[in-house]
């Protein structure tokens, strides 16, 4: 009964497509010496009928038992003859070769990461000629192509910033002769050194919001909103605290939610512990116990999350937190901050920074009661369809919502990122880059790590259901005048899959565009956009991701490439192939995949022209030796061919 069990699909069996080629062919084969032996019995009956005569004195002569029977006779005898046509040992040959390049592939050095201590690996070693023939690369952003270590960098209340704003999409260039490692140069010597990473996120933990302290002096509206804003990080999350070698420590179901609750650690609200009923903060040095009356959770439809608590002043309040359109489309019209809160985080996204509003509301316990009896507790005793009686349940209280503050979280980009992606797109891939972030925060870093190029035309649809039919038309004749990238949102997405017609748009609009970047799209409609492509067109597919709501996407690719990150294993155990940073997707695809399907391709087709010669000389000879079915070649040269 867990989330995870019930998003779990069935794992699916994965064929190449060189393998299926290869049954197409045994098949034809088969159909071949059935062929050939019909018509070598039937040509051998008629000479034996009427070319053979007493003069053949050398020739051993039988009571015939009739044509139809010597025919099926002679019909047996060639289907021993021609079974050679068939390669019985291509399939162990191929588990061989296959089995080596996994070795190759695990041992090779530039594939190494020294910070995981660990390999790439292939869990299936029948996809390994799949890796030479990818043509679209579906990607997660988040732990995919950043390292999915978030630090808490910024938080605002009503119209004042806290903390520092760095710019992560201001991308160096990467040199390339660097990244292409000499035999001689150190193992991994360009990959970013987790340890200063820790480091840095250890310092950034311990260090105080910048300003914080200052507004905290002196006093008015903005110090309480900066204070319900740090009580909604300690309060509104998942966050389970726990003890590790005297220290306190937080676990959470995502980095983002550990990262919230350290933000609030440095603003002086510090979570101490959390039970079913009660949660535990210390403000400022005193401890405050709120008891939980209510929890709305985070689903990737809903985009946001709210609890209910009961205060220590006995007064009830609703704290929320979630993406911005989540949490806008339910603040009240007149709060004098929602301008303010919507600068700062169009500011954040333009930076790179993961976004996140936080909202609250005053509750009566006249409301809070009526609410509870006859939303909350019916749908929580519901038997049927309970989520989406919950999710109604809490759109109902999540009303009139108050502003309180935004935050930024830094996540920034893996090493060699944006020279990958080139490499990729040089090879003729196409790049779809699928994530939950806000579409500006999307497309900037997607132009940090050159998926977005100054020389493309950058193509957005929004997702208004009578514009998304025509938007797409449109984008396609801009599409086909030079090198685009379609930047797309899970609304327009949601539109698009409810009607065939738009899905051909969109499949069309895709197949021209170098690449596509689709923002808070949710982990369904990941895997509906490879299911798409996969259908419509005849290409293979590739999936990467490195989280639990990559899953889904991983399955229904072609081949699914797992990257070991802090999202868990649910990922790498889904995939075919393992490994530990998006810069090896590059070597992987362009040195192991050539290698692999040219090293099986040329095995498939030289046993199978060996067989071919093999079955052929014997059906030539057959018209020298009256269709005997007397073999040319013998039997110890076939086994040593």
């Amino acid at each position: 009964q867990t989330k995870f069990m019930l998003n779990a699909a069935p794992p699916r069996h994965k064929m190449s497509k060189l393998e299926r080629v290869v049954n197409r062919c045994i098949i034809g084969m088969l159909i071949a010496i059935f062929a050939l032996s019909l018509l070598s019995a039937i040509i051998g009956t008629v000479v034996y009928e009427y070319d053979i005569t007493e003069d053949h004195w050398y020739i051993l002569f039988e009571d015939q038992n009739g044509a139809a029977v010597d025919t099926f006779m002679n019909f047996l005898t060639f289907i021993v003859v021609y079974a050679n046509l068939i390669p019985l040992s291509l399939y162990v040959n191929l588990e061989i070769i296959r089995l080596v390049q996994a070795r190759l592939m695990g041992q090779d050095r530039y594939m190494y990461d020294k910070n995981q201590d660990a390999r790439s690996q292939a869990r299936s070693t029948n996809l390994m000629e799949e890796l030479g023939q990818v043509e679209f690369v579906f990607s997660d952003k988040t732990g995919t192509l950043t390292l999915n270590n978030m630090v808490f960098k910024a938080l605002t209340a009503g119209d004042r910033l806290f903390g520092e704003v760095p710019d992560l999409c201001q991308a160096g260039e990467f040199d390339e002769d660097e990244y292409l490692l000499d035999v001689d140069d150190e193992v991994d010597e360009n990959a970013v050194e987790m340890d200063e990473v820790r480091k840095t996120i250890a310092a950034d933990e311990g260090r105080a919001i910048a300003g914080l302290d200052k507004v905290s002096d002196e006093g008015g509206p903005i110090a309480m909103l900066a204070n319900d804003a740090l009580l909604n990080l300690s309060l509104c999350n998942t966050v389970t605290p726990t003890v590790v070698s005297e220290e306190l420590a937080y676990l959470g179901p995502s980095p983002d939610e550990v990262a919230l609750a350290h933000g609030a650690k440095r603003g002086g609200f510090r979570l101490l512990r959390r039970t079913v009923d009660e949660v535990a903060v210390e403000i400022h040095g005193e401890e405050h116990v709120f008891e939980v009356l209510a929890i709305n959770a985070f689903t990737s439809n809903r985009r946001r999350m709210s609890v209910i608590l009961r205060c220590p002043d006995k007064s009830i309040r609703l704290l929320i937190k979630g993406a911005d359109e989540a949490i806008f489309a339910r603040t009240r019209a007149d709060d004098p901050y929602l301008a303010a809160s919507h600068a700062f985080v169009d500011d954040f996204a333009a930076k790179g920074l993961r976004t996140l509003v936080l909202g609250q509301r005053h509750l009566t316990e006249e409301e809070f009661d009526e609410w509870a009896e006859q939303d909350w507790n019916t749908a929580r005793l519901a038997t049927k369809d309970r989520d989406h009686q919950l999710a109604e349940a809490a759109e109902k209280i999540e009303q009139e919502i108050e502003l309180v503050g935004t935050t930024g979280i830094e996540d920034r980009l893996q090493d060699a990122v944006g020279q990958t992606i080139s490499d990729l797109l040089r090879a003729g891939m196409r790049i779809w880059v699928l994530t939950g972030d806000k579409r500006q925060t999307a497309i900037n870093i997607a132009e940090a790590c050159c998926l977005i190029t100054p020389d493309m035309n950058v193509i957005k649809i929004a997702g208004k259901e009578d514009d998304v039919g025509p938007a797409l038309v449109d984008a396609i004749d801009k599409a086909q005048e030079g090198p685009a990238c379609l930047v797309i949102d899970g609304d327009a997405l949601a539109i698009v899959m409810e009607e065939d017609s738009m899905q051909d748009d969109l499949v069309t609009l895709g197949k021209h565009c170098q690449t596509v970047v689709a923002c808070r799209s949710t982990p369904i409609q990941k895997q509906q956009m490879v299911t798409l492509i996969k259908t419509h067109l005849s290409v293979r597919t590739m999936a990467v991701g490195d989280g639990a709501n990559d899953v889904a996407m991983i399955q229904a690719a072609h081949v699914g490439v797992g990257i070991r990150g802090n999202e868990g294993m649910q990922a790498v155990m889904a995939s075919d192939f393992v490994i530990s940073q998006f810069r090896f997707l590059r070597r992987l695809l362009l040195v192991h995949g050539r290698w692999n399907y040219n090293r099986i391709a040329y095995l498939v087709c030289y046993l199978i022209f060996k067989n071919v010669v093999l079955t052929l000389s014997p059906f030539w000879f057959a018209f020298f030796n009256q269709w005997s079915g007397q073999v040319y070649f013998d039997p110890w040269i076939r086994i040593i061919w």
